[in-house]
């Protein structure tokens, strides 16, 4: 979603019975509430009109059906998504970055995910700026390795030695040929399958 002099944003919502979840790493709607309440609220719709309040945020505005299940609302284009299968495991590498400033702010990470629940990671970033007199660059480099398992819309990172994190996670199939799944959203981004 494109938002007029804020940038970009890139969520995921769960409507379900009333409940909207942005960003949901699970499919339980109190576990939801728990860790992140902000991010839960309700929706109703109604007269061609979707509501949704989040975080005390009321947004109504006009619900625009479109094809293959897709919407359109409040300057976002919304299309629904598949969940991984329990026990889905993955078997490749896939890679995605983001780009700041016009390239002032880079980062890139390449994750191969192994069928026996392990996985390799290896992130880059890199900054520079520029005054009148000076400039300043720098950046570091990642190396990460432990196991993971997906539960539904959540990918539990169990990395070697360090702290479980769970992030927002689902299958893309963005029509060109090869193993599946082709894309995969990773926690806030959407990740290219590179072989």
């Amino acid at each position: 979603r494109f938002w007029v002099g804020s940038g970009l944003e890139t969520s995921t919502y769960r409507f379900q019975n009333g409940t909207v979840v942005r960003n949901p790493i699970g499919s339980d709607v109190q576990a939801e509430r728990a860790t992140h309440p902000k991010d839960v609220g309700t929706y109703q719709l109604q007269g061609g009109q979707l509501q949704v309040n989040v975080a005390g945020s009321n947004h109504n505005a006009k619900f625009e059906p479109m094809d293959k299940g897709c919407f359109g609302w409040d300057a976002g284009i919304f299309c629904p998504v598949e969940v991984f299968k329990p026990g889905t495991t993955l078997d490749g590498t896939f890679e995605g970055g983001a780009s700041v400033g016009g390239g002032a702010v880079m980062s890139s990470t390449a994750i191969t995910f192994k069928r026996d629940g392990t996985y390799e990671s290896e992130s880059a970033v890199s900054f520079s700026t520029q005054g009148r007199t000076t400039a300043v660059s720098g950046g570091s480099v990642g190396k990460e390795r432990g196991k993971y398992r997906i539960d539904g819309t959540a990918m539990h990172m169990m990395p070697d030695g360090g702290k479980e994190t769970v992030v927002s996670t689902f299958p893309w199939d963005d029509g060109t040929q090869g193993p599946a799944p082709r894309r995969v959203y990773f926690g806030g981004g959407m990740m290219n399958r590179l072989k």
